[in-house]
């Protein structure tokens, strides 16, 4: 067990960037206070979609809600604006990740994005590179959102898009005259939490909600693109 979990009995916050931004926003118009899934799924859109547990495990390690899900008086010091605002996250931040910057001394401003990784998969026991770039990528969009100064290669490598990708099919089927209202009223409109939506023949439709599957699926689309000849798309 990590010098993190044995203090708040969770390891650093996982998941999508996304996810935080959101409660932040919900934050500025509202106080909360109980987030369960319950809460997040009432939400319009829905917040961390089928990942709940991830996003509630992440704010009782941040400190912002207790284990009932309570909120605390860390999330209660957010619902103001301004400066203090950004003084207040940054002092929920120090106080979270205190293993990285107090035990470990990570300076933030000439860390290199791998030492950060690093830290986050070794001193934090994360179960993998990937989850460790994950959480590390959650601490850098805090800290921006604090406004703590980072280095040019932790904001280079670990900011975090908070737009919303999507797979696209590249040669769309021809369809016979008379087909396209079926073809474009046959199918549900992708709903507003999913990043893609897989369809195969005989098989049905999938939507994919979650960060991870859809890095999967994108890489899964390269390779296919590639095996069929089909141009990729640059992205702008």
């Amino acid at each position: 067990m990590s010098e993190s979990e044995a203090t708040t009995g969770f390891l650093p916050a996982q998941g999508s960037v996304v996810w935080y931004d959101a409660l932040l926003k919900l934050l500025e118009s509202r106080q909360i206070t109980k987030v369960d899934r319950a809460f997040l799924e009432n939400q319009d859109p829905k917040i961390a979609s089928h990942n709940e547990g991830k996003l509630i495990a992440g704010l009782k390690f941040l400190g912002l809600i207790d284990k009932e899900g309570n909120a605390t008086e860390a999330m209660d010091s957010l619902s103001v604006v301004g400066d203090k605002r950004k003084e207040n996250l940054e002092k929920i931040v120090r106080t979270a990740y205190c293993l990285l910057l107090d035990k470990v001394k990570i300076d933030l401003e000439k860390a290199e994005a791998n030492t950060l990784i690093n830290t986050f998969k070794s001193d934090y026991k994360m179960g993998s590179l990937t989850t460790a770039k994950e959480a590390a990528k959650i601490f850098v969009f805090l800290a921006q959102k604090a406004e703590m100064t980072l280095s040019e290669s932790i904001v280079k490598e670990l900011s975090a898009s908070l737009e919303r990708k999507r797979i696209v099919s590249r040669r769309p089927r021809q369809v016979k005259e008379g087909e396209q209202r079926k073809e474009e009223g046959g199918q549900e409109p992708l709903p507003e939490e999913a990043l893609a939506r897989f369809t195969l023949k005989d098989v049905g439709s999938v939507d994919i909600k979650d960060e991870d599957t859809f890095g999967l699926a994108k890489a899964f689309m390269k390779v296919l693109a590639k095996k069929l000849g089909i141009a990729e798309k640059e992205e702008s």
